[in-house]
């Protein structure tokens, strides 16, 4: 039986948390972790869940996060770049190489993504839907001692990410630690499409020493409703009227050209893909589409990490064991690829059947049926990598943003439809890793700068990312500066993702965000689109 007045540990998992309040020596004492969320590169990835628990028993007493910021030396490369240094770029041994980065913000106090998820999680004002039938939500103010006058509350709905109404909502003022019910004044028409969001957004109203006036300090997004998808999506807008035109099939050996009114199409039936994709004149492609398992690996992965190389997921290849028409009509062709991702020396890790249907106005619609071998590691990702050719900058999606956000990371982010850049879409880690992909997406859009590109959805959201690096590239640089981006856009379309979690220090990943499913079931609908 310990003496102290506290119970504290480092980096316990939750269910042993759980199993610790009914030991004696911690039952009547409050229970704090005096380490926990190791916040190494893209993480932490399971702060949510720790305080889930967290408010559950009186007893516990919250944690600190492991730190706050990244220690690292300014220095400078012989052709005078400068960077941030680690253990090991001096030359001394012995060193930890980039494990004194683990902080909330980079060196020069930048906030990391996992900084803004902290604030979320933390977040003094919070929401909950209780009767979404009557736009009823619960408010709870979680500070000590003041009400919520000095804030201002302000709501927005929108229709598929497109604002439709907005405005304040009076926040009643509730003592500390207590709940209220609110309404929201907006109730949608019974006669209307797409998917319908509510945010609420709490700012101040009042500049103090740590906070401007009008900075947000806490949200809270709910679903209104889904209804109807839209007759008008983005992966519909923009085609020509096909009706009536015919597709021709032009089958060798090798490979299937299909043609149509605005588009030829290649398909290898070596590699059981498309090696191009040309519509009204633009080229789609500058590689193959194939099956993709690795990411670059995160400082959270650095356990795991040994197990997929031992499994050889970083150097698997996708191998077409038959690839055929399956059907070919006036109005549509199938095509059907039978294939595996293998290493050397390594049975399959994955072996499925693909089918592409291409109709008349250029949508292809890829089905994907896979088996995941037994007793295998949980995979880092499963999806489809496409590279697209230079100049296709211009990405809008409707998914989790406006940062990067992962099954386990995007309480700090909201579902809405947002326009960026290829290049700012990348988190700039100093040990690069995975970093800048989207969970929850709907559709993207990835197009040039004369409006040509791709428009990609799914039957099931799915988790993107679009970058001028490839997960080898990242995972062979060890800075920021060592990294050559490619003119080339590297487009990945995952099924899904496992989490970041926190395992550089912290308990494993979480199993409910892993990827550890042996069966999988993939729809994309690939829409290219002409130029406006």
């Amino acid at each position: 039986k310990s003496d102290i007045d506290v119970h504290s540990e480092m980096y316990p998992a939750i269910v042993a948390m759980k199993e610790r309040l009914g030991t004696p020596y911690v039952e009547d004492k409050p229970y704090i972790l005096c380490e926990y969320c190791h916040a190494m590169g893209n993480g932490p990835g399971d702060l949510k869940d720790y305080w889930d628990l967290f408010e559950t028993d009186d007893r516990y007493a919250g944690g600190f996060i492991w730190e706050w910021t990244d220690h690292a030396v300014l220095a400078k490369t012989a052709d005078d770049t400068t960077y941030y240094a680690y253990g090991g770029d001096s030359g001394e041994q012995p060193h930890d190489g980039n494990f004194c980065m683990d902080g909330l913000v980079y060196p020069d106090r930048t906030p990391h993504t996992g900084l803004l998820e902290a604030r979320q999680v933390y977040a003094p004002v919070q929401f909950i839907a209780i009767d979404m039938e009557k736009n009823q939500f619960t408010l709870t103010n979680k500070y000590d001692f003041a009400g919520l006058g000095h804030l201002r509350c302000s709501w927005l709905v929108e229709q598929d990410g497109l604002p439709v109404a907005e405005g304040d909502l009076a926040l009643p003022e509730i003592a500390p630690h207590s709940v209220a019910t609110v309404s929201l004044p907006y109730q949608v028409a019974q006669n209307v499409c797409g998917t319908w969001t509510i945010r609420f957004s709490v700012s101040t109203t009042q500049t103090s020493v740590w906070l401007p006036k009008g900075s947000e300090i806490s949200f809270g997004q709910f679903d209104l409703c889904e209804k109807c998808k839209a007759e008008e999506s983005p992966s519909t807008t923009g085609l020509q009227n096909t009706s009536g035109s015919k597709l021709t099939v032009v089958e060798t050996d090798a490979t299937v050209l299909i043609s149509g009114r605005q588009f030829t199409y290649t398909f290898s039936k070596i590699y059981g893909s498309f090696t191009s994709l040309l519509y009204e004149g633009t080229e789609m492609l500058a590689d193959r589409p194939a099956f993709s398992v690795w990411r670059a690996p995160t400082d959270n992965d650095r356990n795991v990490v040994h197990k997929w190389v031992e499994e050889a997921y970083d150097r698997l290849v996708m191998r077409a064991y038959t690839a055929d028409v399956l059907n070919s009509a006036d109005d549509e062709v199938v095509l059907k690829t039978v294939w595996s991702l293998a290493g050397t020396i390594k049975k399959p890790v994955i072996r499925g059947e693909v089918t592409w249907k291409i109709t008349a106005d250029g949508l292809i619609t890829m089905t994907a049926d896979a088996s995941v071998r037994e007793g295998l590691p949980f995979l880092p990702r499963f999806g489809l990598r496409m590279t697209l050719p230079e100049g296709f900058e211009d990405v809008t999606y409707f998914g989790y943003g406006p940062h990067e956000s992962y099954i386990d990371k995007h309480q700090s982010t909201w579902k809405s439809r947002f326009k960026t850049t290829v290049s700012n879409m990348h988190e700039p880690y100093l040990k690069p890793q995975e970093n800048g992909s989207h969970c929850g997406t709907d559709w993207v859009k990835v197009e040039n700068k004369l409006g040509a590109g791709l428009c990609i959805s799914s039957d099931k959201a799915i988790s993107i990312n679009a970058a001028h690096y490839t997960p080898e590239m990242l995972a062979k640089a060890m800075h920021p500066h060592e990294l050559m981006p490619c003119k080339e856009t590297v487009l990945h379309l995952d099924w899904k993702q496992s989490g970041v979690g926190s395992n550089s220090c912290g308990p494993e990943l979480l199993p409910q965000y892993r990827l550890s499913e042996n069966s999988i079931h993939y729809v994309l609908n690939i829409r290219p689109f002409a130029a406006r």
